[in-house]
């Protein structure tokens, strides 16, 4: 990752998404942490998660590649910051450009807890873009965001 020090984002968006799920904790865990599940959710409507891992562990990493509509592959790569079994992940990315520099980072922290017989999730996640051309990105952020947990409560 490029010195977060020297570089002032373009933009910057912060959302927050909570939803109470009808399942137990550790398959809402589940699905967020193994890949067989990710591939069936992790991608926002009209999108695909054809390929996924994940080393869950701090410092461990968690690739996907979601396909869009027109079948452009898109590589992402997170890195865990902190790992709570059934409770709390922490992952940050960064998408760079061919040169390398950053044109998005991100971070989420995803919390995981009891709600009677189901599990409520809360995710908050922030993103800084580089580059005008990234705007966008943060502009569909909340609905990508909206998106992936609806399809995600029909897997787990």
């Amino acid at each position: 990752m490029a010195d977060q020090q020297t570089l002032a984002p373009y933009s910057e968006r912060e959302i927050t998404l909570t939803r109470v799920l009808d399942a137990p904790r550790s398959r809402v865990w589940a699905a967020w942490t193994e890949p067989e599940h990710l591939t069936k959710w992790f991608a926002p409507a009209g999108f695909t998660c054809p390929e996924a891992s994940v080393d869950l562990r701090v410092g461990g990493e968690a690739r996907l590649v979601m396909r869009s509509p027109d079948g452009v592959d898109m590589p992402n790569v997170g890195h865990f910051e902190e790992v709570v079994d059934q409770q709390r992940l922490v992952v940050r990315s960064e998408v760079n450009g061919p040169d390398g520099s950053p044109l998005i980072r991100s971070r989420y922290v995803a919390t995981f807890e009891d709600a009677g017989t189901g599990t409520r999730l809360t995710v908050v996640a922030k993103a800084q873009v580089f580059s005008e051309q990234m705007v966008p990105a943060l502009e569909g952020m909340k609905l990508g965001w909206d998106q992936c947990i609806e399809i995600g409560r029909a897997h787990v």
